[in-house]
């Protein structure tokens, strides 16, 4: 067999200056007379600092058992280098390090001239890095093992390749070394043109790179993608070059194949709702990815910097201890609140472990925005519990309505029995007096008897249009006569209070009840009641937050507000109130607030209560005005508007919106006054060819001016619009963009300015 030949001597020489391994040569005194870099690097010595100087004091070599400085180390041989010992070598500047020696003698003319010491960094765990490069054996060993191709060129003769050279072209070694080899024969034609320009730089003397990456052509068609790291060896005849070339093509693939796999990550995430954060095991930010959701800071700000660097503390020892849970290789969930300047949302956070290598490397963070769901499930948790409260109500009142419908026939039969036996016994008689109190108790269950009819909802005997201020005003004196005396009663009525449909008497109870109520609540007998009236327009929103919801439409209606500053109620006790016979004093007796809610269902009203342990009560009485009076009072107003013709007024505060309804009913107008936005809107909507003008407030809760402005140029864009404000008119036009009103009234302003803005408006195109 044919043995492979390996480089002359210059190429041993270079790789040679190029071994990781220490290099040291001495005389036969044991004198340093050279030494390469690695041997620099691993003692701390320069050849400059070295040379002359003993070895021991330049490589300080400790045996590692007795750490005793090691001696004899240099001896005569036949120049095969000794056995490899392990010791400890004490550097100049940098702490002790584990190395191995091995020593073999300089030979010349068959006579020792000198010693070369090898010295290997055991720390070191790379074998091309470890190896002795100048030994013969060991050098071919390396070469001929490495997973790099290499070779020696000699101008475009290959003089030695190595097998993983071999293996990637498809070639033998004979072929590729044969003084007959077409170099060509392994480059397509770009890599040819390449590799020509190459050839032409290095014969010229230009400079070039000594890193590429080209194609080279297998045996067999197949083109594999490389990169070459040449260094130039210099020689007396021509220049050769020593290479090692390395296959991407794997590389490539996987680069390509990652490229994909980014994309498609890419895609992925930018067509989720979810927002997804990737940390680091020191919960730093390494990518986010936000489609949607509002954050505290662009999500550039985050990357790179701790979750409790840029998030609430209290959001911060969530994480942490999600984040804890993922090392233990469990995902975590958790939901928090978090204030945002568009409002206070509801997140969900899923954390999940990242391992690499079965290590814990980070955890993957997906967000969800559940605000809307959370409202959702809150909405139709309170519609299930309002209706459960319906339904059963309803059946009570069936039962009670039944009961009290039977219980009146029985009652009528003891009243007349009582009253004819009383009649035929003639007052002589001592048992009248027992008859008149069987007559006494069979009224009072009467009365019991109509509540719970009324608690049915089919107790009301009358229906006529009743003032509710004069009911109130009635009943005012008998009103203070039932609360203790350290309770004070406040009356605040509105005027021109439009009345209502139903039983005065049964309204009575219900005012009578309320205010009993009341002066329970007030534990410690000091306190204040205070009963109001108004009229509000009610959206299908607010009537469906009511203790009665029979799907009442929106509108106008009537309320009576009773209000203590009493001992208030919890959650538990808000939920019961109405049950009939339920009391907080002792075990109850009567139906109460029960009564109430039958007569307001009866009377097609809702109720609404508000109460905080400690804050008092208010309890709310909504209820439709007349029809009748709803027609006359319209006729009324429009008759004092003259032929002026009306105007829809916005304004979210009461003062405002009483103020410029008087005023413009001095100017002649008629007025329709709407508490929001979109109570305004739906007014617009219904009655769109009915005002001259809408009066409208910029600054308001929930749609300010700006979004009902907006909306009403898409529904009436031919309706003229006033806008009310604090700012003057320059700035609310700045605010308005390109919404242009039709005039802009800054408050506070005088009736004069109000009819010089509406006459504006009006005649404006």
């Amino acid at each position: 067999m044919k043995q492979k030949r390996l480089p002359p001597e210059p190429t041993l020489a270079a790789l040679y200056r190029a071994l990781d391994e220490g290099v040291i040569t001495v005389d036969l005194e044991g004198v340093v007379t050279g030494m390469n870099r690695a041997a620099e690097a691993l003692t701390g010595y320069s050849l400059s600092e070295a040379g002359g100087k003993p070895f021991s004091e330049t490589a300080v070599l400790l045996d590692p058992r007795s750490r005793e400085p090691l001696k004899k180390l240099f001896r005569e041989s036949d120049g095969q280098p000794s056995r490899r010992l392990r010791c400890i070598l004490v550097p100049k500047t940098r702490s002790e390090n584990k190395v191995s020696v091995s020593t073999s003698a300089i030979t010349a003319d068959g006579a020792v001239a000198g010693y070369v010491a090898t010295i290997r960094d055991e720390s070191r765990q790379s074998v091309a890095e470890d190896a002795l490069r100048n030994s013969e054996t060991l050098y071919r060993m390396i070469v001929e093992n490495s997973f790099d191709a290499i070779y020696l060129l000699r101008g475009k003769r290959y003089e030695y390749v190595n097998p993983r050279f071999c293996e990637i072209t498809g070639y033998s070694f004979a072929e590729l070394t044969s003084p007959s080899f077409d170099y060509n024969s392994l480059l397509p034609e770009e890599s040819r043109r390449f590799m020509q320009e190459r050839f032409s730089a290095r014969e010229s003397g230009r400079p070039i790179p000594p890193e590429y990456r080209i194609q080279v052509l297998t045996r067999n068609g197949k083109t594999v993608e490389v990169e070459v790291t040449t260094h130039q060896l210099e020689s007396k005849n021509s220049v050769r070059v020593l290479g090692i070339m390395r296959d991407i093509s794997t590389r490539i693939h996987a680069e390509e194949g990652l490229q994909k796999s980014e994309s498609l990550m890419k895609s992925v995430f930018s067509s989720m709702v979810d927002s997804v954060f990737l940390f680091d095991e020191d919960m730093r930010f390494i990518f986010v990815n936000v489609p949607e959701m509002e954050l505290l800071m662009p999500p550039s700000a985050f990357l790179g910097r701790r979750f409790g660097d840029v998030m609430p503390d209290v959001m911060t020892r969530q994480f942490e201890a999600a984040f804890e849970e993922t090392k233990t290789g469990r995902a975590s969930e958790y939901e928090y609140t978090l204030d945002l300047p568009s409002g206070t949302g509801i997140y969900s956070t899923k954390l999940s472990p990242v391992t690499v290598g079965g290590r814990f490397s980070g955890a993957v963070g997906v967000i969800r925005d559940i605000t809307d769901r959370r409202r959702l499930e809150s909405e139709q948790t309170r519609l299930q519990d309002q209706l459960r409260q319906t339904q059963k109500l309803e059946s009570l009142g069936l039962l009670a309505g039944g009961i009290a419908h039977d219980f009146n026939n029985l009652l009528m039969g003891i009243l007349g029995n009582a009253e004819l036996a009383s009649v035929e016994i003639g007052g002589a008689s001592g048992a009248v007096s027992h008859i008149r109190s069987i007559e006494t108790a069979a009224r009072k269950a009467a009365d019991l008897c109509r509540q719970m009819l009324a608690y049915a909802g089919r107790g009301r005997t009358t229906n006529e249009a009743v003032e509710i201020n004069s009911l109130i005003r009635e009943m005012a004196e008998l009103l203070r006569v039932g609360i203790p005396e350290g309770v004070t009663l406040k009356f605040d009525l509105a005027p021109d209070l439009l009345p209502v449909d139903g039983d005065p008497s049964q309204l009575s109870q219900v005012v009578m009840n309320l205010i009993t109520n009341a002066a329970e609540a007030i534990q410690d007998g000091q306190g204040t009641i205070t009963l109001i009236t108004r009229s509000m327009y009610c959206d299908r929103e607010y009537l469906r937050g009511s203790y009665i919801n029979d799907d009442l439409p929106p509108g106008i209606y009537v309320y009576i507000e009773v209000c203590d500053t009493g001992c208030g109620m919890d959650e538990e006790t808000r939920t019961r109130i109405f049950d009939p016979f339920y009391s907080t004093k002792f075990t109850g007796r009567g139906l109460g607030l029960a009564a109430v809610l039958g007569i307001v269902r009866g009377h097609h009203g809702a109720i609404r209560v508000y109460s905080e342990p400690g804050e008092g009560t208010t309890f709310k009485i909504i209820m439709p005005p007349s029809p009748s009076a709803m027609v006359r009072d319209r006729e009324e107003k429009e008759d004092m508007a003259g032929q002026q013709g009306r105007v829809l007024l916005i304004d979210d505060e009461d003062i405002v919106r009483n103020v410029v309804t008087r005023m413009l009913s001095k100017l002649g107008y008629g007025c329709d006054a709407a508490p929001d936005g979109a109570a305004g809107l739906e007014m617009l909507t219904s009655r769109r060819n009915r005002y001259l003008c809408v009066i409208l407030d910029m600054a308001m809760p929930g749609m300010d001016g700006a979004k009902v402005l907006r909306s009403m140029r898409e529904i009436s864009p031919m309706t003229k619009v006033v806008v009310m404000s604090g700012y003057d008119e320059r700035e609310v036009v700045e605010r308005l963009g390109q919404l242009t009103p039709d005039g802009v009234l800054q408050k506070p302003f005088r009736i004069e300015t109000l009819q010089e803005a509406l006459e504006k408006a009006l005649k404006s195109d």
